[in-house]
């Protein structure tokens, strides 16, 4: 679905964020990418889906293919059409807005109302608690709910690739067990995901591919379990050792 080749981005004349960056994320898998704060995770997003221009950056090599062509310089709303939606950190979701309004917001690609319809009770199926707040203004529901309703906006667009921002953010334990969980059921659905998260073991325990991404380089990769063993990622993301 998604193949980033030896991409290096920079912002300004001097600030080099990311180096020869390699990694794929094959269709219908859920890949992880894991790192620490100012690893390039964000980063490595904005130059997939489009957005690294507004933020002053720039790709100085590689290249990035979705579905084999390349979409490096590619703009964002063409990237949307061609089926990439992005949950940004921070969910940023319209506060005033209803839940189904907001909803709604993100099927702005869709011209067919039918089918605006169906994926707003796909949303409510995959997301049962925005179900009986749909008439509810979005800046009143719990931070888990509107984590969800980021999720089911981006999913308003029916993408093949969906990329998380670090969905648990600030989010209790028990609501990043839930957010994780319906995670693994877009993925279960057929809608391709690449996971970026600093928690670890959230992000591990259901992806089945993961990439650790360390001072702008990949130095980790391979399948989540493999990972999950590994002594390295143990003592540094899990906790252990």
């Amino acid at each position: 679905m998604l193949e980033v080749r030896d991409l290096s981005v920079r912002y300004g004349p001097a600030l080099t964020v990311l180096r020869s960056v390699d990694l794929q994320v094959p269709a219908g898998a859920i890949v992880a990418l894991l790192g620490p704060n100012g690893a390039g995770k964000t980063t490595l997003l904005r130059a997939l889906t489009g957005l690294l221009p507004f933020h002053h950056g720039r790709v100085t090599g590689g290249d990035v293919l979705l579905e084999g062509d390349p979409v490096r310089r590619a703009r964002a709303s063409t990237l949307v059409r061609r089926g990439m939606a992005q949950v940004m950190e921070g969910r940023r979701i319209f506060a005033e807005l209803t839940v189904e309004e907001n909803l709604r917001a993100g099927a702005v690609t869709v011209r067919d109302r039918r089918r605006v319809t169906e994926l707003t009770r796909e949303v409510f199926e995959t997301f049962p608690q925005l179900a009986g707040r749909r008439g509810d203004q979005a800046g009143y529901l719990s931070g888990g709910e509107q984590q969800m309703l980021a999720i089911g906006r981006a999913l308003m667009s029916s993408p093949k690739l969906l990329l998380l921002d670090e969905p648990s953010l600030g989010l209790a334990p028990r609501i990043v067990e839930q957010i994780a969980e319906r995670i693994s059921a877009v993925g279960a659905a057929g809608t391709t995901v690449l996971l970026v998260e600093q928690n670890a073991a959230m992000a591990l325990s259901i992806a089945e591919f993961a990439y650790v991404l360390q001072a702008g380089r990949v130095a980790l990769g391979g399948p989540a379990a493999a990972l999950r063993d590994d002594a390295d990622v143990q003592k540094l993301y899990l906790g252990d050792g």
